[in-house]
């Protein structure tokens, strides 16, 4: 999947990704150089840092940001309050972190991006990319005053959200290919309403009751340490990864009626949740007569540690009878 995403961006960004200029006096003569300035295309790299005021920083993007431009570097600065990057539509790689006094970035004409990591940023209040379509890889991390982040446009593309999350809300109505790593927030809902090849990673935010992701065909599933109650995968069809659901207090069912093959990189672990032991059961009947294990799987699968306790019964004992005599270790109640 991340070599599928890769190539698109790659695509996508063959515009902004062109040559250096000649060889010469690096970024002396203004003309050219590995990373000197062609008049209006702009060097390849560009760094903005130290001592610096908003119209300094707008004045240096200005002359040194252009269509050459492949990557950005925004580190360590003083004084810098607002970046405006808004005329970028294209670009390879954006590295924004530790800048003191920083409180907002403005990315809204960006369309296509490989790599945007932003963080340890204590003072940013929003980042704004309302037309990004497409990206490899999006990261925030430790931005403890981001409460909310929208990604109106995008359809291809990860987002990594990490350390010191405020965050109530997060935008993805379009995404389609990649997924989503969260990693701490105040989310109380998710809504991935069109996502369909990807994977879906929550740890450590305790407050969500409500995740949706009605098209997710292929791809992985990490959930730990929130207060769902129920999960319903139904077009869930081959995991090609881990589905590991474990240590939601509150989650008395998981549905997933349409998995059939596991590839043989993935991992199943359903322990300590609330699971009773008619969703033992079920989940035990799946393994067993429904769903493809792949050669190299490894044939592990966790259904422990239940609040209350839920050994199998009836059928369930039978499913896990056969799995066992398939090769299979079940641990459960």
């Amino acid at each position: 999947m991340k070599k599928l995403i890769l190539g698109s961006i790659l695509a996508l960004c063959v515009m902004s990704c062109t040559a250096d200029g000649i060889p010469g006096k690096d970024g002396i003569n203004g003309t050219n150089g590995t990373n000197g300035t062609i008049t209006g295309q702009g060097k390849t790299h560009v760094f903005i840092t130290g001592n610096i005021t908003n119209a300094q920083a707008a004045a240096q993007i200005a002359q040194e940001v252009g269509p050459l431009t492949t990557n950005i570097s925004v580190r360590y600065s003083t004084g810098l309050t607002t970046l405006d990057l808004s005329a970028l539509t294209s670009v390879w790689d954006i590295q924004i972190y530790d800048n003191a006094d920083l409180t907002t970035i403005n990315l809204n004409g960006l369309k296509n991006i490989n790599t945007l990591s932003v963080g340890n940023e204590n003072k940013l209040q929003s980042v704004s990319l309302n037309n990004l379509v497409s990206s490899n890889s999006i990261s925030l991390g430790s931005c403890p005053l981001v409460t909310s982040f929208n990604l109106p446009q995008l359809r291809i593309g990860t987002v990594n959200l990490s350390g010191k999350s405020s965050l109530t809300s997060l935008n993805l109505p379009l995404l389609t290919t990649g997924g989503v790593t969260i990693w701490g927030s105040f989310l109380t809902s998710l809504n991935l309403p069109l996502l369909t090849t990807g994977g879906v990673t929550i740890s450590g935010s305790s407050f969500l009751t409500s995740l949706s992701a009605p098209l997710l065909t292929i791809g992985e599933v990490y959930i730990v340490d929130t207060s769902l109650v129920s999960l319903d995968l139904p077009m869930l069809k081959e995991l090609n990864g881990w589905l590991q659901v474990f240590s939601n207090k509150k989650l008395t069912s998981i549905k997933i009626p349409n998995l059939t093959n596991v590839y043989a990189n993935s991992s199943v672990g359903l322990s300590n949740n609330s699971l009773p032991s008619s969703e033992i059961n079920k989940l035990l009947n799946s393994f067993n007569s429904r769903i493809t294990f792949a050669a190299g799987f490894s044939k592990t699968i966790f259904l422990s540690g239940q609040t209350p306790n839920a050994p199998p019964t009836g059928q369930g004992i039978i499913d896990k009878n056969a799995l066992i005599a398939k090769g299979f270790a079940v641990y459960n109640d």
